[in-house]
């Protein structure tokens, strides 16, 4: 995240708390009613979208918002084998016992 689009979020815009609010409680939400909404240009919303989208508390889609419902964080390339590398040591020893040669 940019420093100034971190320094919007973590200052409590109003706005993208709303917005975050609003996508939550309708699921998916236009572009085009949070302009009506907020009286401010698409490309504004936009930009709150992208913002709020980076911390994971929304997903864009084309022309809507739709709510983020798990919250997940998507992991690196780097960082999927190292996660949760035990128990997925322990599913392909199980799995190997099914491969015949």
């Amino acid at each position: 995240m940019k420093q100034h689009e971190r320094r919007q979020y973590e200052n409590g815009n109003r706005k993208t708390y709303e917005i975050v609010g609003i996508v939550n409680q309708k699921t998916k939400i236009s572009v085009d009613f949070l302009v009506d909404k907020f009286s401010v240009s698409a490309i504004t919303i936009r930009n709150d979208l992208k913002l709020l989208e980076r911390n994971n508390l929304l997903i864009r889609a084309h022309g809507f918002a739709i709510a983020n419902a798990l919250g997940i964080n998507e992991l690196s390339i780097n960082e999927k084998p190292t996660q949760n590398a035990p128990i997925k040591s322990i599913i392909a020893q199980q799995a190997c016992k099914f491969i015949h040669e």
